[in-house]
């Protein structure tokens, strides 16, 4: 088929976009073409396929011929594993934040509904895959789609899927590990016959074009692997031939046809549309900014800006025709594929992994073990030196020699004469066994992950933070793929939350949080519920609110947070809380037992332990309170019944003193009467009756 012919001749309208997308895409598959080819050798081997993954075809056919054996001591593997070990134990989650009282609730919100996309898009398995493929190979994309849900009107469904480097092939010209700098990508997807017309139907045709043609560019085998050595990638190991795949648009050994998938960025012309009072800043197309610009004529404050920005366009693809052409291909910024990138070779533009640099380390392994096994087997097999004709029966003196108590027979004389005599055995050579000795130590050097690490279990304990130390060390030497597979994983989810806060609809949302007994939703609102501090019984009230419809305006961040299951951060959080305590710091209860073990249901369990034992001390303090309460009130009503006997005790003293005083007194008054003439008398009963009219008035006081 023509595919350089001019527009309208043997194409339609898009012939010259057709053939810029094809130039674009041959141009990144010579540019991925060892790249490509070293990622398959590096699955090969961290894989050990066929147990010749880590073989040369001509050191195979050498140890052959000498009848020798080939054993491979997959020593990468380890390595591997151990980084994503190192990842696994200290990796970090990304979660949505905001600011602001009603930011905050929302972002909570969108929290909550990102964790169940993801979950049920399964997405916690396919980033780890993502991780393990990028961390063997080099790359690995990941596809964010948003379809529309059969499970209700408007509802849309977020899916993502893992991509091999195999079938990724970014702009020749980016150099950054997150792809921040590529201007377009382009992605291979083999599809079925049934497939390709459920995707395409309006360009069923294609298919039997394409299996009927005779075109040495679009009839060939997608998996088509060369056996000829290869110099520039090691060779003899089948590599794979990635020059003559990125030709091929249809396998007539599979029955596929290829489609290409070519995203790319340009600059288009936006509108945006301002309210000069509330300050709302909205993008417009030509029907609305109609409606603007009526809104403006009956006196609306708008203000209009036209300008442009950075949008992504989609093209799919197959040889001789485009198939479909749309704007952005979800609802969010940037290309629909995230891809992490282990290392980027800067000068190349090409992605490696950790395999790369052990390829050498590991087939000397494998060479110089096989060696040291070969000689010493050698060295130490039974054997014998004897003239000839001194053995009468070959067969039977080999087996009998080998044979623990054997009795081997040879000739008459033949001992006697010094004819045979039992074969010298010598140790291999001290060389050789330390040949492989420093294979070994060159693959741990190599890889930067040594094998008496972190990894080993301690032969006695030591302190949390030495034990952190030494682990926050050996991340040193990964902490660049690291930081780059947690911007990918910050990228997925971004798009993902980007997805959910413009194009997901209110009531999809709220079937999210129905079930978070936190949260009510309803009448466009949120509300977050909390227990009534004024109230002992746990009444959940209104804490804050926010409308449901700020979801798609507000500003919110994508942050990563340590896992729970980090390991390592929990062991020295814990160590460090117990020093506070026993500083005599008070410390929360929870948050010694969220440090304290990783078992989830360990700390579910400790948790309503330490909740019963709160109850419980709370009730126990009211109930002493109580009592003291109780307490006080006795020795309050003692103390009172004290003070008024002892008043009572000090009126009855004074009454009978007084009364005594009285009758001192009336004694002798009746001396002096006796002995007075009459006006000392009538002295004497008046001043009776002034102080008996004093006692009365005393008494009235009283």
């Amino acid at each position: 088929m023509d595919y350089d012919a001019e527009p309208g001749e043997a194409q339609d309208d898009g012939g010259e976009k057709l053939r810029n997308a094809r130039q674009l895409f041959e141009e990144a598959v010579d540019h991925t073409r060892e790249a490509h080819a070293e990622a398959h050798r590096a699955e090969r081997f961290y894989h050990n396929t066929r147990l010749e993954g880590q073989w040369e075809s001509k050191d195979l056919a050498y140890l052959r011929d000498e009848g020798r054996p080939a054993f491979s001591f997959n020593i990468i593997k380890d390595k591997v594993d151990s980084f994503l070990g190192m990842y696994a134990d200290a990796q970090r989650s990304p979660m949505v934040t905001g600011s602001g009282a009603e930011d905050k609730l929302l972002a909570e919100v969108l929290d909550i509904v990102k964790d169940q996309v993801l979950q049920d898009a399964r997405y916690e398995r396919k980033s780890a895959a993502q991780l393990k493929t990028g961390t063997i190979a080099g790359e690995c994309g990941m596809h964010v789609e948003v379809v529309p849900s059969s499970e209700g009107q408007g509802w849309i469904e977020i899916n993502v899927y893992r991509i091999m480097p195999f079938e990724l092939h970014w702009d020749s010209s980016s150099i950054e590990a997150d792809r921040s700098d590529a201007r377009h990508v382009f992605w291979d997807r083999w599809l079925s016959k049934g497939e390709f017309k459920d995707a395409y139907p309006e360009k069923a045709r294609m298919w039997a074009e394409l299996s009927n043609s005779n075109d040495p560019s679009d009839i060939g085998s997608a998996g088509s692997w060369s056996e000829d050595a290869s110099d520039d990638l090691g060779g003899g190991i089948d590599d794979y031939d990635g020059e003559k795949h990125s030709r091929y648009y249809f396998d007539r050994q599979k029955r596929k046809v290829r489609v290409i998938r070519y995203e790319y960025k340009e600059f288009v012309d936006v509108t945006f549309a301002t309210h000069m009072i509330t300050g709302q800043r909205t993008e417009i197309d030509d029907e609305q900014r109609q409606r603007v610009d009526m809104a403006i004529d009956m006196g609306e404050p708008y203000s209009i800006e036209e300008t442009t920005k950075e949008a992504v366009k989609v093209c799919e693809f197959v040889g001789p025709e485009i198939l479909a052409e749309y704007d952005s291909p979800g609802p969010f910024d940037g290309f629909s594929i995230v891809d992490y990138v282990y290392m980027m070779d800067e000068e190349e533009g090409t992605a490696y992994g950790l395999v790369r640099n052990l390829f050498d380390p590991q087939m000397e392994l494998n060479k110089s073990k096989s060696l040291e096994i070969e000689y010493i087997a050698q060295s130490t097999a039974p054997g014998t030196i004897a003239e000839e004709g001194a053995i009468s029966d070959e067969s039977q003196f080999s087996a009998e020699m080998r044979r623990p108590a054997g009795i081997a027979i040879v000739k008459k004389g033949a001992l006697t004469a010094g004819q045979v005599q039992e074969k010298v055995i010598t140790p291999p050579s001290a060389a050789i066994l330390q040949r492989a000795a420093s294979a070994m130590d060159l693959v741990d050097k190599v890889s930067g992950i040594p094998s008496s690490g972190v990894m080993q279990p301690a032969s006695k304990a030591e302190a949390a933070t030495t034990v952190a130390l030494r682990y926050h060390k050996s991340r040193q030497v990964v902490q660049d793929p690291i930081s780059n597979y947690e911007h990918a994983q910050h990228e997925v989810v971004r798009r993902v939350v980007e997805a959910i806060a413009r194009a997901m609809p209110d009531d999809q949302v709220q079937s999210y949080v129905a079930n978070e007994a936190k949260y009510k939703v309803g009448n466009g609102l949120i509300v977050e519920m909390g227990p009534d501090p004024r109230q002992p019984g746990g009444q959940m009230v209104p804490k804050s609110r926010a409308a449901l419809r700020d979801l798609r305006s507000m500003h919110w961040n994508i942050e990563l947070e340590h896992s729970s299951e980090n390991s390592t951060l929990r062991m020295m959080e814990f160590e460090v809380q117990l020093k506070m305590i026993q500083a005599g710091i008070p410390v929360d209860p929870e948050v010694i037992v969220e440090t304290s073990t990783g078992s989830r249901s360990q700390r579910e369990r400790l948790k309503a332990y330490v909740e019963q034992a709160k109850q419980s001390q709370a009730a126990g303090a009211e109930k002493q309170a109580k009592m003291f309460e109780q307490q006080m009130q006795q020795a309050a009503m003692t103390e009172a019944m004290k003070n008024k006997e002892t008043a009572r005790h000090n009126m009855a003293e004074e009454s009978l003193k007084h009364s005594k005083q009285e009758s001192d007194v009336s004694s002798k008054l009746a001396e002096l009467w006796e002995k007075s003439d009459s006006n000392e008398k009538e002295f004497f009963l008046s001043m009776l009756e002034n102080r008996q009219q004093q006692r009365q008035v005393a008494m009235g006081d009283r």
